[in-house]
């Protein structure tokens, strides 16, 4: 079985802003800050067929926002991690702008 949100939560302890999690936007001084940051850092929230998903790693494609965690996933990994958050999971967020 795979990882939780709250288990990724305590385990990479993404950035907050007020107990909110912050996603970080996808454009203009927002993604060049993410670029600067350690790849290993970074995750990205994904919609893709009317499910959105929590995955290792600087994503283009159907992203949403970005997340910036204090602990790195490991790079030596042969595969993506991927969380499937709830709806619940993902109300309390902070929306950088």
């Amino acid at each position: 079985m795979g990882m939780t949100f709250e288990q990724w939560k305590e385990k990479y302890e993404p950035n907050t802003f007020e107990n909110l999690l912050i996603l970080y936007e996808t454009y203009g001084e927002w993604i060049k800050f993410i670029k600067e940051q350690p790849a290993n850092h970074v995750w990205t929230l994904l919609e893709t067929d009317g499910e959105r998903y929590i995955v290792s790693g600087i994503f283009i494609i159907n992203r949403e926002g970005y997340f910036i965690c204090k602990n790195a996933w490991e790079e030596k990994q042969n595969e993506d991690i991927w969380i499937e958050p709830t709806d619940e999971d993902l109300k309390d967020l902070y929306y950088t702008t």
